[in-house]
């Protein structure tokens, strides 16, 4: 008992004699408790918001619950029984997140008659319903609402307007609404396919009297009430092909479950249950429970032939997986950030043991053994520890409260604090941050208690190298780190796709940041000091008396200033990543929107049969639409590399015109050079010009000499007018031997006659597809002339050599094949020789003038070179819409908008030189796809609605606007605000830090030093000399800081923003994130930093200069 007297007075004498070190101390333990004990709490208060942000997003407003039960009679003893069980059910399940119930009752099709006796095929259809409720979202347009009525007065309904008109009612008019029940089995067809006959033998109907009291409109189809699906209460629908408009309409819920029910208990009826859920009471350690309570209640209502279903299912599971794949990575973070202040617990806890060295020393000497010693220390420890574990939670709270105060948090929480719940984790988080600091407190006790007083006298006398150099513990720790970077490399993200989908991380990996900034302390620990000796050893020679003290001080103690810039570079290194995050995260979310959208707005076509054929004329009809500053039809199509009897790969195709590139969104890493000179490569210019055909031209004429008689083959003439569009004019069939002229009628009398001037691009042959040719005896050609109306003729080609020609490609094995022959000559010295391929027929034969833009450039993915194993400048062929495209490979790109690579590898090529192509090959109209997508860019004034809307009447009805999904993402603010308000909260607390170590190790600099400042003094230097060189001490220490953990920092960001990579789905995103820096945050921190410790540097200075210089001599 004794002993712990003693103890107890001599830590109590400890404590007041270093309150102030010990106050300093106090504020690293806490801070370090406080940030471990805010993982848990803000994580979760981030995933609260997030769940609640996604529910109201993805589910726009308060997410409903259907349950139901069909075939329910009434009101018999049965019915009502299950009835009560289902609700009660409902009641266990739902009743705990439930913010209202409702009751919707159906009732099968009746027929609506005035007499009972009408047919039901000749009279209009009804539906009853009835929906606890209603009343409240609906708008009445005439009459009144219903009510419940009493016993034997009619059934009040009411009904929509165009339900009402296709009933033939207005309100007041009185009906009887219909049941017929036969023998005959109802089965619901498929499609247009009517009801099968029916053998009626048994037919029994009895009728309800009921009155229209009111025509009514919803209010809000979105409401939450209405479940999506408001539409079905007041507009005639047409359930079955056959059956005509069906017309909804609403009575009192307790007119049809209480007077109704009373006159006709055994009528089946469809009963629902509508459940609102209330959101504010889902959180994340609830809304398992919420999705598991939904899926149970839907099994337990089976056996009453019921279900239970909503989209909430769906949300919170992909919820769930999100929040996941988002709090692992900054739980993780917030523990290495608390690591940092572990780290200044070490260095104070170093600074206090040193400054109480000698009264270690002195106890050691009194019989004092190291345990006891490093107990007293323990017992220093617990004491600030035990206060920092009880208050730290709290803490850590309050401030997750306060930063819905923040302009980050403030679309979130409309200016009021955050919600905010404690996690079971936070009370060990903060205990395990406690014990980690009376660990660094207790363990420089234990290695100063074990010297022993001489060795104490030593080791002030000449400071050694730490225990972790001098077993070089630096250079193992920076080969993990090195390990950890090559896993990293090697995966290229931390996140892995998992067997059950959404993604894993592994901790270890996760954690690699701290352990690279570890490593690059201790780099930085054992290099400085060696750095430090090279710079005095120049400067010393040259620099003045400050200079020169101020460097020779670092060398002979470099500890503390490694400490410090160690410090000062964990700090940094967390602003840098702080400063990253926001913009970072930001732009990474509107690059993703901005690459899937590709331009402006984008308009797609899901049936192109009523666009425009030439894209021209599509791209006027959407310009002259009021706010549409430029336009661009292009064509998005699927090919695949041309493949004798096989079809390759698909290929994502985009054919776009020359001046789509003014419209699409480029990122400068998408290729290797910008957008417009990739796109200038596919530009080739105007191709296929053809030969021209004089004006007034009414036949054409070429000589043919077929070597084998061919009667299954036609010869045409593929040409083109002044407005673009191709026509076939055929000269006849094969069907002879030897030389013959064949002639063309240009201008048909029954068909919309070309405008000229006209060009021939092409002669194609045609046969009749799936027969075999044997025989690979060519056809001659020459002469190919234009008649005049007289009948002159005129030569166009001669095939004497002046134009060369090409067959049309094929992607059999064997090609067609044409040269120039002189074997059979119609005139001159040679004629064309196209050699038949032998095989199976089908494809297009023929020959056209060569072009210089024929093969076609391309530009190609990485992925499409990867695969068929091209590069820039190999030809190929490819296969768009059953057209054999001939392709060069012109530039290669990594992305590029609107092609993802997950959809597999893509093309992109001009659009107008593809048209020119298809359209001289084609022989079948449907052939060659129009454009079916436009690119839009718009007035920054446009109505946007407006626009939609005539675009649709245009047959472009779904509609990508860029601005809408950027919008989307923006309005998000939790994207980028999760990680931002705890990283610059923890980015200011370790400023505070790092300012006050600064002071610290100022203040005990000057009690230290104060001798060796007084004999400078004596010797002659100045007090500005003296603050010169401790200026130049803790500049330098600034410097080194602050440049390594900017280059630190950079590194870990872009490690720990790995996450922007990939989707929660494990997929990776395209495309990838570009690390971003709010380089005025770093800056504006480190200069407060700075201001602080100057300010303190000149306080210090002014407080030496009084005291003199000879009595301090005098006294220590």
């Amino acid at each position: 008992m004794g002993s712990l007297a003693v103890l107890w007075a001599l830590l109590l004498r400890h404590v007041f004699a270093s309150w102030r070190m010990l106050a300093v101390l106090a504020l690293g333990v806490l801070v370090a408790s406080t940030l471990l004990a805010s993982a848990p709490i803000y994580a979760r208060a981030m995933a609260d918001l997030g769940l609640k942000f996604t529910v109201r997003d993805e589910l726009r407003g308060e997410p409903s619950i259907r349950a139901g039960i069909e075939a329910q009679q009434l009101a018999t003893p049965d019915s009502l029984a299950v009835r009560e069980a289902v609700e009660r059910r409902i009641d266990e399940r739902l009743g705990w997140f439930a913010l209202e119930r409702s009751v919707v009752v159906e009732s099968a099709r009746l027929t609506i008659g005035r007499t009972g006796e009408e047919s039901r095929t000749s009279n209009p259809l009804g539906v009853l319903y009835a929906l606890e409720g209603f009343e409240q979202h609906v708008t009445v347009l005439e009459g009144h609402l219903p009510t419940p009525g009493g016993p034997g007065a009619p059934l009040e309904v009411a009904m929509g307007a165009r339900a009402a008109a296709v009933a033939r009612l207005a309100p007041g008019d009185h009906f009887l609404l219909i049941e017929e029940i036969d023998n005959c089995d109802r089965i619901i067809p498929q499609g247009l396919q009517p009801q099968l006959p029916c053998d009626l033998q048994v037919r029994a109907r009895y009728a309800v009297p009921a009155v229209l009291t009111g025509i009514i409109a919803v209010e809000n189809p979105d409401a939450s009430f209405w479940a999506a699906i408001s539409d079905r209460y007041v507009m005639p629908s047409a359930p079955i092909a056959d059956s005509g408009l069906v017309s909804p309409m609403v009575a009192h819920v307790d007119a049809v479950l209480g007077d109704l029910a009373v006159r006709y208990p055994g009528q089946k009826l469809t009963l629902r249950w509508n459940v609102l859920a209330d959101i504010d009471q889902l959180d994340q350690g609830n809304f398992e429970r919420a999705r598991e309570d939904i899926l149970a209640l839907n099994q337990d209502l089976r056996i009453y032939n019921g279900y239970a279903t909503s989209q909430l299912t769906v949300t919170l599971d992909a919820f769930g997986r999100s929040a996941d794949f988002q709090r692992a990575p900054l739980t993780i973070l917030l523990i290495q950030i608390a690591a940092i202040a572990l780290f200044y617990v070490a260095l104070i806890s170093v600074a206090v043991v040193e400054r109480q060295g000698e009264q270690i020393a002195l106890l050691r000497g009194r019989g004092s053994s190291t345990a006891q010693v490093v107990g007293l220390y323990a017992l220093e420890g617990l004491a600030l520890g035990l206060p920092a574990i009880l208050v730290a939670p709290f803490i850590a709270a309050g401030v997750t409260a306060l930063l819905g105060f923040t302009p980050v948090f403030s679309d979130i929480s409309g200016g009021q604090p955050l919600p905010v719940s404690f996690d079971p984790l936070a009370f060990p988080l903060a205990a395990l941050g406690a014990a980690l600091s009376i660990v660094a407190l207790t363990a420089p006790a234990f290695l100063v208690a074990r010297r022993g007083p001489q060795g104490q006298r030593r080791a002030l006398a000449r400071p050694t190298a730490g225990l972790i150099q001098r077993y070089y513990l630096d250079v193992v720790l920076v080969g993990f780190a090195l390990l950890a970077l090559w896993e990293l490399n090697e995966r290229n993200s931390v996140y892995t796709p998992s067997a059950t989908g959404g993604v894993t991380s592994d901790p270890l990996l996760l954690a690699s940041p701290a352990l690279i900034i570890a490593a690059a302390a201790a780099v930085l620990a054992r290099l400085y000091p060696i750095a430090l000796r090279a710079v005095v050893a120049v400067a010393g020679r040259v620099a003045g008396v400050a200079v020169a003290m101020g460097l020779w001080q670092l060398v002979r103690r470099p500890g503390p200033y490694t400490q410090l810039a160690l410090l000062l570079m964990m700090a940094v290194a967390v602003g840098m990543f702080a400063a990253s995050y926001t913009s970072t995260t930001e732009r990474s979310y509107e690059d993703r929107a901005r690459f899937s959208s590709g331009v402006e707005v984008r308009a797609l076509a899901g049936d192109t049969t009523f666009l425009p054929a030439d894209p021209t004329r599509l791209e006027d009809q959407v310009g002259g639409i009021e706010g549409v500053d430029d336009v661009s039809a292009v064509l998005r199509l699927q090919g695949a590399i041309a493949t004798p009897n096989s079809s390759g790969p698909e290929v994502a195709v985009l054919a776009i015109g020359g001046d789509a590139g003014d419209l699409l969104w480029w990122r400068e890493d998408f290729a290797d050079r910008p957008l417009e000179a990739i796109l200038d490569r596919v530009d080739s210019g105007e191709i296929l010009r053809g030969m021209p055909i004089p004006p007034g031209s009414t036949e054409l004429s070429v000589w043919v000499n077929p070597a084998l008689e061919r009667a299954t083959v036609t010869i045409w003439a593929r040409v083109r007018d002044a407005t673009g569009r191709h026509d076939l004019l055929p000269f006849g069939k094969l069907d002879f031997k030897g030389w013959q002229e064949m002639r063309a009628v240009v201008h048909d009398e029954q068909f919309r006659p070309l405008q000229e001037p006209l060009v021939l691009v092409a002669l194609i042959l045609t046969e009749p597809a799936n027969q075999f040719n044997a025989s690979d005896e060519p056809v001659y050609i020459d002469d190919l002339s234009s008649v005049d109306p007289d009948g002159t003729l005129n030569l166009l080609e001669g095939f004497e050599g002046v134009v060369r020609w090409e067959a049309v490609p094929s992607a059999e094995r064997f090609t067609d094949s044409l040269q120039l022959s002189r074997e059979e000559v119609r005139s001159g010295s040679q004629a064309a020789r196209l050699g038949f391929r032998r095989g199976t027929t089908g494809e297009r034969r023929g020959l056209f003038p060569a072009d210089r833009g024929i093969p076609m450039p391309i530009l190609a993915s990485e992925a499409f070179l990867e695969r068929n194993r091209l590069e820039v400048g190999d030809e190929d062929l490819l296969e768009i819409d059953n057209i054999i495209v001939p392709v060069v490979v012109r530039g290669v790109y990594e992305r590029f908008p609107t092609l993802p690579a997950l959809d597999g590898p893509s093309v992109v090529l001009n659009r107008d030189q593809l048209l020119r192509w298809g359209y001289m090959v084609s022989t079948v109209p449907g052939d060659l796809s129009r454009a079916n997508e436009v690119w839009l860019d718009l007035a920054p004034d446009a109505d946007r609605w407006q626009i939609f809307e005539a675009l649709d009447e245009l047959g472009l009805r779904r509609v990508v606007d860029q601005e809408a999904t950027l919008e989307a993402v923006r309005s998000n603010p939790l994207i980028a605000a999760s990680g931002t308000g705890i990283l610059s909260v923890s980015f200011v607390a370790t400023l505070v830090l790092v300012a006050v170590a600064l002071l610290v190790s100022l203040w005990m600099a000057i009690q230290r030093r104060r001798v060796e400042f007084a004999v400078l003094g004596a010797i002659g230097l100045t007090r500005r000399q003296v603050m010169a060189v401790l200026g130049l001490e803790y500049a330098i220490v600034g410097v080194v800081g602050v440049a390594a953990g900017v280059l630190v920092g950079q590194f870990v960001g872009r490690r720990m923003l790995s996450f922007l990579d990939v989707t929660e789905a494990g997929l990776p995103v395209e495309p990838g994130f570009v690390l971003q820096t709010e380089w005025t945050f770093v800056i504006v921190g480190a200069a407060a930093v700075a201001a602080v410790f100057a300010v303190a540097l000149v306080a210090t200075v002014q407080a030496l200069s009084r005291t003199s210089d000879a009595a301090v001599l005098r006294t220590e």
